[in-house]
C-alpha cells in the first residue's frame, strides 16, 4: 500500500489536466474525495486481515480500484496491521478534513504529509 504514492499521482493527475487554479483545486479535491472513499474500503478490510493471505486480498483489491499496482505483503502480523491502520487513519482523519475545508491550491498543500 503506497498511500504517499497514490496521494502525489493524483496531485500530478490534477495539474496536467486543469489549467485554471480553480480548476486545479475542484478536481484536485474530486480526486482525493474518491482516493478518500478507497482508503475507507481499503481500511475496513485490512481490520478483518489476520493473515498475509487477507491482507494481500485487500492489497490486490485496493490496487484494482487505484489502478496503482504494488507489490503483495511479504509479511503481516499485528503490528504491521497497526502501522497500516495508522497510516489510513491519518489520511482520513487529518488530511481529508483538511482538503474538504481547503479554499486554495496552498491550502491544499498545506494538508500533505510532507508539509506538515
Amino acid at each position: 500500500m503506497r498511500l504517499k504514492t497514490v496521494f502525489a499521482t493524483l496531485m500530478l493527475m490534477s495539474f496536467a489536466h486543469a489549467q485554471e487554479s480553480d480548476e486545479v483545486l475542484k478536481l484536485m479535491k474530486d480526486q482525493f474525495m474518491f482516493a478518500e472513499k478507497n482508503m475507507r474500503i481499503m481500511k475496513q478490510c485490512l481490520e478483518g486481515a489476520n493473515t498475509l493471505a487477507q491482507a494481500n486480498v485487500c492489497e490486490k483489491a485496493f490496487s484494482h480500484i487505484t489502478g496503482d499496482e504494488s507489490d503483495p505483503f511479504s509479511n503481516w502480523n499485528g503490528e504491521l496491521k497497526k502501522e497500516a491502520l495508522k497510516d489510513l487513519n491519518y489520511y482520513l482523519d487529518t488530511v481529508a478534513p483538511c482538503i474538504k475545508k481547503a479554499k486554495t491550491l496552498e491550502e491544499v498543500s498545506a494538508c500533505t504529509p510532507d508539509n506538515n
